[in-house]
């Protein structure tokens, strides 16, 4: 899912249907991320840094 929100769509961000959904896959990209972080008590422990590298996108 990173990687498609990391693909070029320089020619699509003055679309607003576009940017909506941009923004609710990388809303539902964020809450996985976060989900997968946590434990069977919501807690989030420090043994899960692994997915810190998918947290940060860089849009282009």
């Amino acid at each position: 899912m990173k990687d498609v929100l990391e693909e070029d769509y320089s020619d699509l961000w003055h679309e607003s249907e576009f940017c909506l959904a941009f923004l609710a896959l990388q809303d539902e990209q964020q809450r996985f991320l976060r989900l997968s972080k946590s434990n069977s008590d919501g807690e989030n422990p420090r043994r899960f840094h692994w997915a810190n590298r998918y947290a940060k996108i860089h849009i282009k």
